[in-house]
């Protein structure tokens, strides 16, 4: 992006007149296109005229982001880490700080944005779920400091019993239907969480063909929700082994059941649509994957399958 506003000022200058006093940003952006341009033309300029080209490219880059920042950007989204980035650190003063998942984080993350911002902050909003994890680290009890800088002070603010600080709870969810958030909600949440009656309409023509793909491969007294199936893997073969010189541990019955039945999706023929119903064919977009060593919510891979298995 910064380098799409930076050739609109240049074009902006290009379009001033010969005696015109450019603003500092215009006259930067102008001379970065030129050095730019003369790098890439002059292929045999010698070791020392290409490393002076490239060091006035990162300055004029730096002085040209800190302008963008200044004048351009109202929000930044990135990682804690990230934020204490120079050119964010010098460019930006934002007021607020929004952190996500914040109950996946210890104190030390945390304090890496309230630091870099310690000069403009004036509130701090935490967004999390305590009952979905907790922060990880790799010198886990390591020493008492470790274990001052690791503390899950969303978990402390979330249950805090003279509530010190205002929390409220979100109790609508809009990514699941009923039948799939009830149960984390009853053993959770005390119950308070429910679907939004927007998820009973939710891609409904794949959830319809989805619904005719397990259907199909149950026996009729079967008492169950098909939107909660757990699918048995078991035998002589179903067991996790940790291949030499690795530490990676594979279950191959669990690999070839899953290949199997996202194989057997991908390949299904949706039934004709009706007057009632509409359906359509099972994409590999559609259908995610989950592995990781602790949870589903904490340290996991996620990604979609391609179409082609």
């Amino acid at each position: 992006m910064l380098r799409v506003i930076v050739e609109r000022w240049a074009e902006e200058a290009s379009r001033q007149p010969a005696d015109t006093r450019l603003e500092p940003k215009l006259e930067m952006a102008s001379d970065f296109k030129k050095v730019s341009e003369n790098l890439e033309q002059n292929l045999y300029w010698d070791k020392e005229d290409r490393t002076r080209a490239r060091q006035r490219l990162r300055s004029l880059e730096a002085h040209l982001s800190k302008i963008y920042l200044e004048d351009h950007v109202k929000f930044v989204f990135c990682t804690l880490s990230t934020s204490a980035h120079p050119t964010l650190v010098e460019g930006f003063a934002p007021s607020v700080a929004l952190i996500d998942e914040a109950a996946h984080e210890g104190i030390a993350g945390i304090a890496v944005v309230l630091g870099a911002f310690c000069h403009s902050i004036n509130q701090v909003l935490f967004g999390g779920d305590q009952q979905q994890g907790e922060p990880i680290f790799n010198a886990r009890d390591s020493n008492l400091g470790h274990n001052f800088v690791s503390k899950n002070i969303f978990a402390h603010l979330a249950t805090d019993p003279l509530h010190t600080h205002p929390m409220y709870m979100l109790t609508e969810c809009y990514r699941m239907p009923q039948e799939l958030i009830k149960w984390s909600s009853k053993h959770c949440y005390e119950g308070k969480v429910v679907s939004a009656g927007m998820t009973a309409n939710l891609e409904l023509p794949l959830r319809n063909t989805l619904w005719k793909y397990w259907n199909q491969l149950l026996r009729s007294a079967m008492l169950c929700e098909v939107a909660q199936l757990a699918i048995d893997v078991s035998g002589p073969d179903a067991k996790e082994k940790t291949p030499a010189g690795t530490t990676t541990r594979v279950n191959v019955a669990e690999a070839l059941e899953i290949a199997r039945t996202v194989k057997e999706m991908l390949m299904l023929d949706p039934p004709q649509d009706t007057a009632q119903k509409k359906f359509r064919r099972i994409r590999g977009a559609d259908i995610w994957h989950y592995h990781g060593v602790h949870r589903p919510s904490v340290g996991d891979s996620e990604a979609t399958l391609p179409d082609r298995v």
